[in-house]
């Protein structure tokens, strides 16, 4: 009996581990939750006073995280844009101006909302053809924001709507406090959500030692979620 459980268990863990076909719309928070490992992930760049620094500790730690870029602020540092990819990164959608859709829902239609949402992406597209020359596959709402529309339009669009498990780098704490609630976070499959601050990058190589130390490996994001 012992050896038919863990015949099974080793069987689902095989089976969750193998990867999966791409499914445009689908939702993620988190990812695979079956081995000791995270990914990281940053919004809202590029911002020139934080990334290079961001760049370097990920590069030192060779690491490979996923960047949810605004197409306003690749007009505005079209060159800091370039180095995303120089380093290896991935780079996703965040729309272009960061709209909060929350208090839009309240004013517009889902139709409305639609049709906003599509001209934002659209638009970031455009931008990053220009600047880097790829289309991303990977796409996060402002603020986190889900509906059986940004659903629809993800997957007319071709994107894999990603949020996150744990982020708290746009609320005001010390460095000493980002880094301890960031490391308490920590468990199997999380995605880690993170911005281009100039505080999160003094954070960033605490965090990464502790993940560490505890015995995660940090993963890009389309290994953690087996796609």
């Amino acid at each position: 009996m012992k050896k038919l459980i863990l015949v099974v268990i080793v069987l689902l863990l095989v089976t969750n581990l193998k990867s999966k076909e791409m499914k445009f719309g689908a939702f993620y928070s988190d990812g695979i939750f079956t081995k000791k490992w995270v990914a990281l992930t940053f919004d809202d760049g590029p911002n020139p006073q934080a990334l290079d620094k961001i760049l370097e500790i990920l590069n030192k730690e060779k690491i490979k995280a996923t960047f949810f870029v605004l197409g306003s602020n690749i007009i505005r540092y079209p060159e800091s844009a370039k180095k995303y990819l120089e380093y290896g990164h991935k780079v996703g959608n965040h729309t272009y101006s960061h709209l909060n859709y929350f208090q839009l829902k309240k004013k517009k239609t889902p139709e409305e909302i639609k049709k906003i949402l599509i001209e934002e992406l659209d638009r970031t597209e455009e931008i990053l053809k220009e600047t880097i020359n790829i289309k991303p596959v990977f796409f996060r709402m402002p603020n986190g924001f889900i509906s059986p529309v940004v659903k629809e339009v993800a997957k007319e669009k071709k994107y894999v709507i990603i949020n996150w498990t744990f982020g708290c780098d746009w609320q005001k704490n010390t460095k000493d406090q980002l880094v301890k609630k960031y490391l308490k976070n920590i468990r199997p499959g999380a995605i880690l959500l993170m911005h281009e601050k100039k505080l999160t990058a003094e954070a960033l190589p605490e965090i990464i030692a502790g993940i560490k130390k505890d015995g995660y490996e940090i993963v890009p994001l389309e290994e953690i979620l087996g796609i």
